[in-house]
């Protein structure tokens, strides 16, 4: 925290490890499963994050634990905050794709504040069955609609066979369909 530079070495060496370990775990407890991409940019954001403004977070460190049980906590929580930022770009997503925006659209329904709200709303329904479901599911929509990966990448990502992703992904949409039908009718055609 002093800004030593041997001494960050020596901290990465020794710590490195015990922090990939943390943020696999709490990756695979929140989402099923652990990208090594994934676990690797947290980790390295993790690191870094110990040294900003003046290694102001490491410095916050107080001894009343081992250091690598308050590491661990520390990616616990930047796993939370970024599968929580994922969820929401997932959100919006999956909002934007023609398919369920034209699912959402009330035709005839001019802009105005009242409409405005509304979707506000329809969004908000749309994370809460988002968050519902499994975590395959969300994985599996986060990949084609998100990421917009192929067929065979988010096979090879699920360590599934490229010939399932179709049903899957059918499974996962009609699963999503359910439960925001189950909580929210009024945003399925059809149900109103």
């Amino acid at each position: 925290a002093a800004g030593d530079a041997a001494a960050w070495r020596t901290f990465l060496s020794l710590h490195t490890p015990s922090v990939r370990r943390a943020v696999s775990a709490a990756l695979v407890r929140r989402r099923g499963r652990a990208h090594p991409a994934d676990v690797d940019n947290l980790t390295q954001k993790i690191l870094l994050d110990l040294l900003k403004d003046d290694a102001r977070k490491l410095a916050g460190f107080r001894g009343r634990s081992r250091l690598s049980t308050w590491l661990a906590v520390v990616a616990a929580r930047a796993v939370l905050n970024a599968v929580t930022a994922e969820a929401a770009r997932l959100s919006a997503q999956i909002l934007a794709a023609p398919g369920l925006r034209a699912a959402l659209r009330r035709d005839g329904d001019p802009p105005s504040p009242s409409r405005n709200a509304e979707r506000d709303e329809e969004r908000r329904a749309v994370r809460v069955a988002l968050r519902l479901l499994g975590s395959r599911d969300q994985l599996l929509l986060r990949l084609t609609y998100d990421e917009g990966v192929s067929y065979a990448d988010a096979a090879r990502s699920l360590g599934v066979s490229p010939n399932s992703i179709a049903p899957l992904l059918d499974r996962a949409r009609t699963r999503f369909r359910a439960i925001l039908s189950e909580h929210h009718p009024e945003l399925i055609p059809g149900q109103d």
